[in-house]
């Protein structure tokens, strides 16, 4: 049961991402959109809904695992919705967004992990202006590609910030693995990029 201190961190959050994303389309409402719409304004009150209400599915993607203990993620949904619709910053916009709420909301380790939301959000983004986004196959390897840069950018943090393990549930998966005599990065990476495959193909095709 949520409680009613955390409903009100909730709309705080997503009180703030609708402003956040208002009067950031205030401020670059010139720059070109490059998702699959491109190249026309779209209206303001389109990209302050969007922009938060992506934040709130991956909010709520990330709750229900913290809840099922499902050894992936499913905080960067809303990321890849608002890539391939928006374009990439805007997407960036969302992954930062996700974790301060997550940080608010869930737990404070999320904070430092808004750099693998951001890249995340960049690359889904770039690659549908690319053209990654026309077939299944193209797809797939985008989803794949997301999922190697965040492994590459979250397992330093894993490792060197929290000695290896954040209470995420595939922290089991990383002490089965040193327990078998491998390394903690080693463990760390397995872990981590066997749920990063399965979480970021499911957000690329969701």
């Amino acid at each position: 049961m949520i409680s009613k201190n955390s409903i009100l961190r909730i709309l705080i959050a997503f009180g703030a991402g609708g402003f956040i994303g208002l009067f950031l389309y205030n401020r670059f409402a010139g720059m070109p959109q490059t998702g699959t719409v491109r190249r026309r304004r779209l209206p303001q009150s389109y990209i302050a809904a969007l922009v938060p209400l992506a934040a709130a599915l991956n909010l709520v993607g990330g709750y229900i695992i913290t809840i099922t203990r499902v050894p992936i993620f499913l905080d960067m949904m809303g990321t890849a919705v608002v890539a391939f619709t928006l374009g990439p910053w805007w997407a960036a916009i969302t992954g930062i967004i996700t974790n301060i709420g997550e940080s608010i909301i869930i737990s404070p380790i999320y904070l430092p992990f808004a750099v693998v939301n951001v890249a995340g959000g960049l690359l889904w983004g770039y690659g549908a202006r690319w053209g990654m986004a026309k077939s299944f196959i193209r797809l797939l390897i985008l989803g794949i590609g997301v999922a190697i840069l965040s492994s590459l950018l979250a397992v330093p943090i894993i490792t060197f910030v929290f000695g290896g393990a954040t209470g995420v549930p595939n922290d089991v998966i990383t002490a089965a693995l040193l327990a078998s005599g491998r390394s903690l990065i080693s463990a760390v990476f397995i872990s981590n990029i066997t749920a990063s495959l399965a979480d970021k193909i499911i957000s690329t095709f969701i």
